[in-house]
């Protein structure tokens, strides 16, 4: 190609990828708002040991963990109250989000230029599952999203095994969608299950702070938010990069 056309591709890529990126960024930290977010500041009240015991029994209702005394007749009792979330607290949360959405979103419109992918809404879509398959399904297979005060494995460990996951899993899919070829098929299927059949670190076998209800509900609001992100980032990349294909509408003739 010409250094021109190059250059036309590139850029094509990057507003692309940025500006559906942003617009995936600014609406998961939205819908984290009201998922993700109050469970983790309920659950720095028990990292922080701001909770006193009331009593064996312990229900999750919605993001409130209420802790019941055994005694009939008693009130219930509530853990520590959790501080408000603060506006610095919040604005972090945005520019985090929109860095990632950036990131993820060059990644994924130049994936879809490198396999030679017209840009559509419905193929982004489709682009996005595999993004979540390869980025958050995959990897919390075995290393679930975690909490404030959960137990979790050392720190390189969890990295090394989170970036082989997603590096076998992209290739993985790759290999099965795009390769076209039975053996290759076959070889991506191994590659997706290897990191598993490895297994991912182990934690302490000592349980944490924070109840396993608290916790299970982080997993599955983590899980539906990032989906909701991926969806939307790769339908945003395929409609943008559509309307960026498409042909200038002629210019009208100039008067003489």
């Amino acid at each position: 190609r010409s250094p021109r056309a190059m250059l036309s591709m590139f850029r094509r890529v990057v507003l692309t990828g940025i500006g559906a990126g942003l617009f995936a960024g600014l609406l998961v930290t939205f819908v984290q708002a009201f998922t993700t977010i109050p469970l983790i500041v309920a659950a720095e009240v028990y990292e922080t040991g701001d909770v006193h015991d009331h009593g064996p029994e312990a229900r999750l209702d919605g993001s409130l963990l209420v802790l019941a005394h055994s005694t009939v007749g008693e009130p219930a009792a509530l853990p520590g109250e959790p501080e408000p979330v603060s506006l610095e607290r919040r604005l972090s949360t945005l520019v985090a989000n929109l860095v990632t959405g950036a990131g993820f979103g060059l990644l994924l419109a130049g994936a879809m230029t490198l396999a030679g992918h017209g840009f559509t809404p419905q193929r982004g879509l489709l682009w996005g599952i595999a993004g979540f398959a390869t980025f958050t399904l995959a990897p919390s297979l075995g290393l679930a999203p975690e909490v404030p005060g959960a137990v979790t494995a050392d720190l390189a460990a969890r990295q090394a095994w989170w970036l082989m996951t997603a590096g076998l899993t992209a290739a993985g899919l790759a290999l099965i969608l795009l390769s076209g070829r039975s053996l290759l098929a076959l070889l991506g299927i191994v590659a997706l299950a290897l990191p598993h059949v490895i297994g991912s670190p182990a934690a302490g076998i000592h349980g944490g702070a924070v109840p396993p209800e608290l916790a299970a509900e982080f997993v599955s609001a983590s899980l539906v938010s990032q989906a909701i992100f991926w969806a939307v980032l790769g339908y945003a990349v395929g409609w943008i990069g559509q309307r960026m294909d498409a042909p200038a509408p002629d210019r009208l003739p100039q008067p003489a």
